[in-house]
């Protein structure tokens, strides 16, 4: 196995899981593996904001990608350096085909969630990230530009459903993909975990081979299947550790900080 110069780390059911609790081991063994000159890249769903508490627990990340790969910010001055947005019309209508479906439905301007109405869904959200919301009654009649993604909630056992119909009304070059149980994610194609990761790799000058990313959900998928070594927790999406190259411990086991501890340190 060629050496490891680039780790990308998804963070929710990866690093973390619904405790939100980052295990010391995990921490040790990122910092561990920062220092053997490995390059690390959190790339994640959440938003700059609400990823903060973690990358500043590990304190290793240069580069970190938000909201699914659609930005990716410079840790020294929080400069976005990289931005794939979802065009206007491509967010009312997203908001619209959620809202068809009787589902739950927020859209970003930076950190800042915007919603129609506020449900129960959006209180334990926001409060439990830190963010801040926005209610706009009349949201499906207003442009919004620079938006990275829209969320959708589903009720857990009815996602796949939802997701198969929602693919089915959204043009092609929208993503419909999944970051934990019931949270669907839809954002434009070249904003992507995948790309972002390709793009840091360029920036390093570090060939593919020498490139690893762990994941759980198919938010993550294409970064996965792209890396030079692909991983899934064992906690993670069926799908997804069908196609990886490996399946790691879950990340109540602190899968990551083992992977490290084997195949880096």
């Amino acid at each position: 196995m060629n050496s490891i110069r680039l780790l990308a780390l998804d963070i929710d059911d990866t690093l973390i899981g619904s405790d939100f609790r980052l295990g010391e081991r995990t921490i040790q063994a990122v910092r561990a593996a920062r220092d053997r000159g490995v390059k690390i890249f959190l790339c994640t769903g959440r938003g700059y904001l609400s990823s903060r508490p973690i990358r500043e627990k590990l304190g290793v990340s240069e580069y970190s990608a938000c909201f699914g790969g659609a930005i990716v910010v410079r840790e020294s001055d929080g400069e976005i350096v990289k931005s794939e947005y979802m065009r206007p019309e491509d967010v009312t209508f997203a908001m619209k085909t959620a809202f068809s479906l009787g589902l739950h439905a927020q859209l970003y301007q930076g950190d800042l969630v915007i919603l129609r109405e506020e449900s129960k869904f959006t209180e334990i959200y926001t409060k439990r990230l830190g963010l801040e919301f926005r209610v706009e009654p009349e949201l499906l009649e207003k442009r919004y530009e620079q938006v990275p993604k829209v969320l959708v909630y589903s009720p857990p056992a009815f996602e796949e459903e939802n997701v198969a119909r929602i693919r089915e009304l959204l043009p092609a070059h929208l993503h419909v993909l999944t970051s934990k149980p019931g949270f669907i994610e839809i954002g434009d194609n070249r904003s992507t975990k995948q790309a972002a990761l390709m793009w840091m790799s360029e920036q390093y000058g570090i060939p593919r081979e020498n490139v690893a990313a762990v994941g759980d959900n198919t938010l993550d998928l294409d970064m996965i299947e792209w890396a030079g070594l692909g991983c899934c927790v064992e906690n993670g999406n069926p799908k997804v550790k069908e196609r990886a190259d490996m399946v790691i411990p879950s990340c109540r086991e602190e899968g990551v900080a083992q992977f490290i501890e084997r195949f880096i340190l």
